[in-house]
């Protein structure tokens, strides 16, 4: 039995932006997935997704045709679908074929969709798992690396953030340079341990639906702005200064909603806390129909608003951030 585990992420600041070569601040949070591989006497491979409530037997050949079709092909009609592109991704890196079948079993405490890097954390708890059985050393910067081509594969144009933290745990200051991602985990002296999280619904459109909207925003220069505000709040953390921490918080949400990634739900939620004096911006990559995903809010005094949110029928997550990243636990 193989057993591993990957945390969910956070963008405390720059989304979107990342993708142009701003800097962005990414954490690790404790909400996990949880990837059990087993070994088979036949040359089945048998995926249990406890979470989606699905079971399916795969053949390899079935991953390889699979992996190079549209993504949107299985959004809609192949739930399983980034699992058989993260088998895939990882026997074509090692460019063999399982000699042996396996059983992998997936649980999972991050939800959906949210903007909480479901996917990414995934792909690196299932890439860890197959390397570690065929006998790969743990190496994070193979995992991170298979594990973004998986991303490549479901969004399009990734900027490889989220499989980054999912794979390095801590604070990271992240950033591509010449195509390729640059990172370091960074030592806040701010205090982070009373944030939430609030949902705003699940969004319609993919993280690459998004990530393509973004792009067709007409001032290109608000990216630059985007990743001034972000060094700023890096700079924060870093000194313990925290009282601009919540305009910053702010304008990164204000930026965001100039790029036209967020929908109704979440501004009219995002406007209510900052009249109860709560700092709030979405954490992922948003979305505009119906629901923007995860709000990430800043409270002072969480007793108080817990009323609020109680009057507004709004649930929250507490979170913690600064966590592990991949972990081989068995």
């Amino acid at each position: 039995m193989i057993k591993v585990s990957a945390p969910g992420k956070i963008h405390i600041s720059g989304e979107h932006s990342v993708v142009y070569g701003q800097p962005a601040l990414i954490s690790a949070i404790d909400k996990r997935v949880i990837v059990k591989l087993a070994a088979r006497k036949d040359s089945k491979i048998i995926v249990k997704d406890n979470s989606l409530k699905l079971k399916q037997t795969l053949e390899f050949p079935q991953i390889r045709r699979f992996a190079y079709l549209n993504p949107k092909a299985w959004e809609s009609s192949d739930k399983l679908g980034l699992v058989k592109a993260s088998i895939d991704k990882t026997y074509s890196f090692l460019q063999v074929k399982p000699e042996k079948g396996f059983e992998l079993e997936i649980n999972s405490q991050i939800p959906v969709g949210q903007g909480l890097g479901s996917s990414a954390a995934l792909a690196i708890a299932l890439v860890t798992a197959v390397l570690t059985w065929e006998k790969v050393k743990f190496d994070k910067e193979i995992i991170s690396k298979v594990a973004w081509e998986v991303e490549k594969f479901q969004h399009g144009n990734p900027s490889g953030s989220d499989n980054t933290a999912c794979c390095f745990g801590g604070i990271l200051l992240y950033q591509k340079q010449k195509g390729q991602p640059v990172f370091q985990n960074l030592k806040i002296k701010t205090n982070l341990s009373g944030l939430i999280l609030i949902s705003s619904g699940q969004p319609e459109e993919s993280t690459g639906e998004m990530v393509a909207k973004a792009s067709q925003v007409k001032n290109k220069s608000i990216f630059a702005q985007m990743g001034k505000t972000t060094t700023k709040i890096i700079n924060i953390l870093k000194t313990g200064k925290q009282e601009h921490l919540n305009k910053l918080i702010l304008k990164n949400q204000q930026q965001l909603e100039s790029l036209g990634v967020v929908g109704k739900p979440a501004k009219k939620i995002i406007k209510m806390l900052e009249q109860e004096g709560v700092a709030a911006k979405i954490c992922g990559a948003g979305g505009v129909k119906k629901g923007s995903g995860m709000i990430l809010a800043f409270p002072q005094d969480l007793t108080m608003l817990k009323e609020t949110l109680k009057l507004k029928s709004l649930d929250f997550i507490k979170v913690k951030v600064n966590q592990p990243g991949v972990k081989i636990e068995k």
